[in-house]
């Protein structure tokens, strides 16, 4: 039998319970948009990818100890606004495609 958990870990680089918080984020914003599940669908499999492979960058900006429910919860919220992350990282790669430049050195 497959152990889909160590599969993903392993195989994919995600961790089974960011996938799966981020696929129960991208269901709720279908639902609340009125989508539906069929036509939520790509929202929420964008969702379920920014959830897993964004939670753990951005639990290292989270201040104190973060134990497993706080990262379970950002890959809840992350899957909730997964697509909007993906075309805000899409704007910003695009400004800087038109004019590429490093930020500015700090003295």
């Amino acid at each position: 039998m497959v152990d889909l958990r160590a599969f993903t870990e392993t195989a994919l680089g995600i961790n089974l319970y960011y996938l799966m918080a981020g696929f129960a984020g991208g269901v709720v914003n279908a639902l609340r948009q009125g989508h539906g599940l069929l036509r939520g669908l790509p929202g929420t499999i964008a969702g379920s990818l920014t959830a897993a492979y964004l939670t753990p960058l951005a639990v290292l900006y989270l201040p104190g100890t973060v134990g497993p429910n706080i990262e379970r919860a950002t890959a809840f919220v992350l899957g909730l606004t997964g697509l909007a992350v993906i075309e805000g990282i899409i704007v910003k790669v695009d400004t800087w495609r038109k004019n590429p430049s490093l930020p500015p050195q700090r003295s």
